[in-house]
């Protein structure tokens, strides 16, 4: 099975639960995938190996994108509803409980990613011809920048 074809077949888990540890532990991955790498090129280990890594690392760079970006459509989909606001506010405001181990700022940051899956896709692209890894970090960046 070619790489391309991995990548046409990916499915990710279906839901804000599921989605949230295949990006936890796709991190720890990706950064032990990447300490894998350095220590390839301090050692100079061998190209083929560096290579396999490389591809490794980057398909799970753009899976975990794919991954926030879609926490991101559920939770723009999720309905709205009335809850306390904190306790140096008093009132109601119309807004989402998030999910366990999801904060308003992610929250605001994934959301962004699924209104610009189109910039997700040039950073993807660019960062494979820039022999780089994508990151949220470039995507926010990105759409920062056309806003």
């Amino acid at each position: 099975m070619t790489m391309e074809l991995a990548k046409q077949t990916r499915y990710l888990p279906a839901t804000i639960e599921d989605l949230s540890k295949f990006v936890l532990v796709g991190r720890e991955r990706l950064r032990s995938v990447s300490a894998t790498i350095r220590a390839i090129d301090t050692f100079d280990l061998g190209k083929e190996v560096r290579e396999q890594k490389k591809e490794e690392a980057q398909v799970l760079a753009e899976a975990l994108l794919d991954a926030e970006t879609r926490i991101g459509e559920l939770l723009r989909d999720m309905p709205r509803t009335k809850k306390l606001m904190t306790e140096s506010h008093s009132g109601l405001i119309l807004g989402t409980l998030l999910p366990e181990g999801i904060t308003r700022n992610q929250s605001s940051q994934f959301q962004k990613m699924a209104a610009h899956k189109d910039v997700i896709e040039q950073v993807k692209a660019e960062a494979r011809k820039n022999d780089e890894l994508p990151t949220m970090a470039a995507v926010l960046e990105a759409i920062k920048s056309i806003e």
